[in-house]
């Protein structure tokens, strides 16, 4: 028995030593020269968009916004290394809502890069946040406020929170006028839920709705496909909860801006 105990304590050090811990690796991923080429780049480059945007517009856009937004543009592009930096960078910035936003934006590029418990380290101390903040009113939310709800409709999916989802579903669809936004993520948290069959019904009838404008209903019918495509309720799930987010996530960066 004492032989088995010590082969077990044995195994595990030996396995503990050949694979590095998800820090390590994520170290090593940032620490590559052309992550901190482009960290130099954006954060140059951030005070020409501002100035280009006030010439624009007229109006004062913050380096948080920035880099929030490009953020969120790499997750839809899968650039998962560079979503990553932009919100380590945002972190950095003095702006109520960066904590919130960088963590949003962490959890789902640590996500992609195939970094399980810390993405989930990320989602339960965002978490954290929303509840210390729980006090802000649909009024407050501005550009802002709709990209970090755009991020954490996206997060709370990938981790298996709908029903924060489609609270952030709704927020985002009171204050931006997106019609479409919560009907459609209601649908994609069923498919979570394990409400596969009702999920895919409700998706194909929102598709033929003639109550949203045509590019609404362009996505949800892209979206619909995808999910007919499917061969079982796994495989559905799987491309949903994969596919969907990034489809929504890039129709509503449109609609934001």
């Amino acid at each position: 028995m004492r032989k088995l105990t010590l082969l077990i304590v044995v195994s595990a050090l030996l396995s503990g030593c050949a694979q590095k811990s998800e820090e390590e690796r994520l170290a090593k991923r940032m620490s590559k020269w052309r992550y901190r080429g482009y960290r130099a780049a954006s954060e140059k480059a951030t005070g020409t968009v501002i100035e280009k945007y006030k010439q624009r517009t007229g109006e004062d856009i913050d380096a948080a916004t920035v880099h929030a937004a490009l953020s969120v543009l790499w997750f839809t592009q899968q650039r998962y290394e560079f979503c990553y930096l932009e919100a380590d960078i945002l972190a950095e910035q003095q702006h109520e809502d960066a904590p919130n936003m960088s963590l949003a934006m962490q959890t789902l590029a640590l996500y992609g890069m195939e970094f399980p418990r810390l993405s989930k380290a990320r989602y339960d101390e965002l978490k954290t946040l929303l509840a210390a903040a729980s006090e802000k009113t649909p009024e407050e939310i501005q550009v802002e406020h709709k990209l970090f709800l755009a991020a954490l409709i996206i997060v709370s999916l990938y981790h298996g929170d709908p029903n924060l989802a489609k609270f952030g579903a709704d927020a985002l669809g009171a204050t931006s006028q997106l019609d479409y936004l919560g009907p459609l993520v209601g649908v994609i948290a069923e498919a979570k839920k394990g409400h596969l069959g009702e999920a895919r019904k409700e998706l194909a009838e929102l598709s033929k709705s003639d109550q949203f404008q045509e590019h609404a209903r362009a996505m949800i019918k892209e979206l619909s496909d995808l999910a007919e495509k499917a061969e079982d309720p796994e495989e559905f799930l799987a491309d949903a909860l994969d596919r969907m987010p990034r489809v929504l996530v890039r129709r509503l960066m449109d609609d934001i801006f």
